[in-house]
């Protein structure tokens, strides 16, 4: 098992952009609240990425600064992505196309 962010802090396009949605709400990529064990290793598709922030920006369109409100949302997404592994990989948007 590997402790994985939700919303990367390793990438040059990505992180950016996720970091700059939680700045209204004095998070960082680096909490808790982003990480989840998980069994894979490695780096995702950027599909991977892409899926990510369009559901935080939705989740941000729902919080609307409320702090607490992002983070239960954000759990969903936690919840989303735990329950499905394959969602990290590759071949899961090849099957999507």
């Amino acid at each position: 098992m590997q402790t994985h962010h939700i919303a990367t802090n390793k990438s040059k396009k990505f992180t950016k952009e996720f970091q700059e949605i939680l700045n209204s709400y004095d998070l960082k990529l680096n909490g808790d609240w982003n990480k989840v064990k998980m069994p894979h290793r490695g780096r995702h598709p950027n599909e991977y990425h892409e899926y990510i922030l369009e559901k935080m920006s939705k989740i941000d369109k729902i919080a609307r600064g409320d702090k607490d409100k992002f983070i239960k949302e954000f759990e969903k997404l936690k919840e989303e992505v735990k329950n499905n592994p394959a969602i990290l990989h590759k071949d899961y948007y090849k099957e999507r196309k």
